[in-house]
């Protein structure tokens, strides 16, 4: 007489996939509360910086800030490139630019025509020339991509967002 074996299968416990499953949870949460705290930011940099300059104006006295910016303005070197596919975009981001005291070098078209959003480029290391042509702007992304022969500190790609830049001083 032979014995038949009979297979038991183990029931799965299912944790792999309960903790998988949290774990791109907890993931999205968090991303969604960074996304979500960087525009709260952005929105209470642009109403603050809007309400100082109102205030300043309004009291008829000169803002001791805006000297100041535009000396260190005038030590940045900007590239314009227009990757938005509007035909003189980058010619006014260039304008606003120069109006914010900024030197302005080449303003040219980008490689391509497609860029959704404007990209300010540290090229040769200068955090800070980043930093203020981001906040002059009051929009774009930064970015490094340091060049040795870069001929400017900051790149501008502008992209389709254009509208949401700043190009009034």
């Amino acid at each position: 007489m032979t014995r038949r074996r009979t297979t038991r299968r183990r029931k799965k416990s299912g944790k792999g996939g309960n903790v998988l499953a949290t774990s791109i949870l907890v993931l999205t949460l968090g991303l969604v509360a960074v996304f979500a705290g960087s525009a709260v930011l952005r929105l209470a940099r642009e109403r603050g910086a809007s309400g100082r300059a109102a205030l300043s104006a309004s009291a008829g006295t000169p803002d001791p800030t805006h000297d100041r910016s535009l000396a260190a303005h005038s030590q940045v070197s900007v590239e314009i490139w227009n990757g938005s596919g509007s035909q003189g975009a980058g010619q006014k981001v260039a304008e606003a630019l120069k109006d914010g005291g900024f030197k302005v070098g080449e303003v040219r078209n980008a490689d391509r025509s497609d860029y959704g959003a404007t990209l300010v480029v540290d090229r040769k290391g200068n955090r800070r020339a980043a930093e203020e042509v981001l906040k002059y702007l009051h929009g774009g992304y930064p970015l490094v991509m340091r060049s040795a022969t870069a001929s400017a500190d900051v790149r501008v790609v502008v992209g389709r967002d254009q509208e949401g830049l700043r190009l009034n001083p």
